[in-house]
């Protein structure tokens, strides 16, 4: 049984499957989640601190560097 469940992952991996339609799974975007994720922490490594540019804001204490979580 264990060999026969390994040889139809296999075979359903490779797309060998004529009993399931491959290209309904393939040109859905909601299974691309970790294609989704991985250019979203990319977007997040790019991005660089930013400095508030009102000197009022800095000197009251609510301004300085974004991103940053002081805790």
């Amino acid at each position: 049984m264990d060999r026969w469940k390994f040889e139809m992952t296999i075979k359903f991996l490779k797309g060998e499957d004529k009993d399931f339609d491959y290209k309904s799974v393939d040109e859905d975007e909601q299974w691309d989640e970790v294609e989704r994720r991985e250019s979203e922490e990319r977007w997040y490594e790019d991005e660089e601190p930013e400095w508030v540019e009102d000197d009022e804001k800095v000197e009251e204490g609510t301004g300085g560097e974004t991103g940053v979580q002081d805790f």
